[in-house]
């Protein structure tokens, strides 16, 4: 068998004490110097741990010898028989420490993990099917959806209605259903009295938690509208509209109030509990009774927790219209007159509201 010869081209640089080889002239990866090979100088010889490049390599040892800076040198290659030996030997040093005894000693069972419970000892752990099944999951979104865990939430505001269709990562969503407020009664006033027309009930509000299954892939959403203020004159004020969804959660519309009846206008009663894990009624709208105070006052509107009542109708010597509702679901108020004989109409009840939180897993 041929006998490779030393590689001796170009001059090597090393520090003593040191590992790292720096060639200038030297080929060592393309002449296929590796791991095992010696890197020899003036009588010391040390074996080689890597290779970096035609111009680098480090050392398994640091150098005994002096520094050298472009010196000569020579490299001596190995067989392979040498590098298998050595590396071996390497392997049967490392696991000399009782490792691989303590995982040697262990019972393996079905659905068990072996892992290091200190020095040269081990001990095996649970490793069930439902854990090696989150192993496998591809990416943290995915991971994120089968444990259930949110880190985004999302809003949709529905103000008329529509279709809610749910995100693609959405887990689960918070509904709230908030029926419309009723309008405020007309008047014809009388006489020498002060009178006023009943003020509209507010709009009751329902809360459901669903999830994506619940959904589907949309619903239908309905938003309602207020209720309309009784036209001028002994005219009742309208109810307001339903909101949501009447299968899955809905807020109920309140009464209008009435124009006045032996001497009161009532005010409208608040929307009833609708339909959602928690439910309420609305406010009820402001009665007022017929008198001979100076002022006729209309009822005031019923508010609702997003948006205020109509404030009530001061008449003096005249009648004067209703007061719409502001914001969402607030009843109106009732018209009034005082010593007059005229008709007013009464104020307009505000819409309902949905909104819907979504929690998602990105």
């Amino acid at each position: 068998m041929a006998i490779v010869q030393d590689y001796v081209t170009g001059a090597a640089s090393i520090a003593n004490g040191s590992t790292a080889v720096t060639g200038v002239g030297t080929a060592w990866a393309a002449a296929s110097v590796r791991p095992g090979d010696l890197f020899m100088r003036a009588g010391f010889a040390v074996p080689i741990a890597s290779v970096t490049d035609n111009t680098h390599l480090v050392l398994a040892e640091n150098w005994p010898g002096t520094t050298l800076a472009g010196s000569t040198y020579r490299i001596r290659f190995q067989p392979d028989g040498s590098r298998y030996t050595a590396a071996a030997t390497a392997l049967i040093e490392l696991l000399a420490d009782g490792d691989l005894a303590a995982i040697a000693a262990l019972t393996s069972a079905a659905d068990k993990l072996p892992y290091f419970t200190g020095p040269g000892t081990a001990g095996l752990a649970d490793f069930t099917a439902y854990a090696r099944s989150l192993l496998a999951i591809a990416d943290e979104p995915s991971l994120q959806a089968n444990l259930g865990i949110v880190s985004r939430i999302r809003k949709q505001v529905f103000t008329a209605s529509g279709t809610y269709t749910p995100d693609p990562k959405m887990l689960y969503c918070h509904m709230m259903c908030l029926g419309a407020g009723g309008g405020g009664g007309g008047i014809t006033g009388t006489a020498s009295a002060a009178t006023g027309s009943g003020g509209g009930g507010a709009g009751s509000i329902s809360r459901k938690v669903l999830s994506k299954a619940d959904i589907g892939s949309s619903i239908t959403i309905t938003v309602g509208a207020g209720g309309n203020g009784g036209a001028a004159g002994n005219n009742n004020g309208s109810a307001g509209g339903d909101s949501g969804n009447g299968l899955i959660c809905t807020g109920k519309g309140g009464s209008g109030g009435t124009f006045v009846v032996s001497g009161q206008g009532t005010g409208g009663s608040g929307g009833v509990a609708g339909l959602g894990d928690e439910t309420g009624n609305g406010a009820t709208g402001t009665s007022v009774s017929q008198s001979s105070n100076i002022l006729g006052i209309g009822g005031a509107g019923a508010s609702s927790p997003y948006g205020g009542g109509g404030r009530p109708a001061a008449a003096f010597a005249s009648v004067q219209p209703g007061g719409n509702a502001t914001g969402k679901g607030a009843g109106g108020s009732g018209a009034s007159a005082h010593n007059s004989t005229s008709t007013a109409a009464g104020g307009d009840g505000s819409p309902g509201y949905v909104v819907i939180l979504e929690y998602c897993v990105e």
